[in-house]
């Protein structure tokens, strides 16, 4: 039985030491977030909250704002690990996404493009 335990041991060890280097190697802003997401998810992010905390001090001044998902998720995730952020930023580019979506240009764009 020792040696089951051992085994799950060393098997918890390699992913842990994988899913550090994949966080702390990760140099994609969007990915580098996924990849925090994830990690937060599964429940295993307490055994990470420095290198969390490292690659999101790095990410929390750039400008996701062209891309509504990415800067719902850096919101999420700066506000969740104790990270000082606006949620005006959030609102202005939900804002300016839904105008684009909505826009005549837009629409203009998606008439000939089909």
């Amino acid at each position: 039985m020792p040696s089951l335990i051992d085994h799950g041991t060393k098997k918890l060890e390699q992913v842990k030491r994988r899913s550090q280097e994949t966080l702390l190697n990760s140099s994609d802003p969007i990915k580098t977030l996924k990849i925090i997401d994830t990690i937060q998810r599964l429940g295993f992010g307490h055994h990470f909250e420095e290198e969390i905390n490292v690659k999101l001090g790095k990410l929390g001044d750039w400008d996701f704002s062209e891309d509504l998902f990415s800067t719902a998720l850096q919101f999420r995730l700066l506000r969740h690990n104790g990270w000082p952020t606006s949620s005006g930023k959030l609102i202005c580019s939900i804002v300016l996404n839904t105008f684009f979506l909505f826009s005549p240009e837009s629409n203009k764009e998606k008439v000939k493009g089909e």
